[in-house]
């Protein structure tokens, strides 16, 4: 078991580099358990305890820096997407603004038209008078 915690440890500290990050905070929990149950039996069984020291030390080493990563990179999956779901927001809310620009452009150019037939009435009906 020692020999296993050792592996884990090693896994956990390197994945920690990794974008493996969430898993090797897992791998570590297990390399820790498992290399605390080796050293323990090995102290028993008056075996060497060497490779299940440096699975536990690893496994600690690992995990310590394996689950700040872990948070951060969970962190920021929740930011990303919060910030896409502000994204669709904004987007409707320039679609809203869209259509009340249009709304007051075609107002606007109704007004226009009614003051050029105003224009065109009034000197319309002058040039009229000024050739009679």
């Amino acid at each position: 078991m020692g020999i296993a915690g050792l592996v884990l440890g090693i896994t956990g500290v390197v994945g920690a580099f990794t974008p493996m990050a969430p898993v090797a905070w897992i791998l570590c929990i297990i390399g820790i358990v498992l290399s605390a149950v080796g050293k323990s039996k090995a102290k028993k069984e008056n075996q060497p305890t060497g490779a299940a020291t440096a699975g536990l030390v690893l496994s600690i080493i690992g995990l310590a820096i394996a689950l700040p990563l872990a948070i951060c990179a969970i962190c920021v999956i929740c930011v990303l997407g919060t910030a896409g779901a502000g994204l669709e927001a904004f987007g409707a809310e320039l679609e809203a603004l869209g259509a009340e620009l249009d709304a007051a452009l075609e107002a606007l150019q109704a007004e226009f038209e009614a003051a050029g037939a105003e224009l065109e009435a009034l000197f319309g009906a002058e040039s009229q008078g000024a050739a009679d």
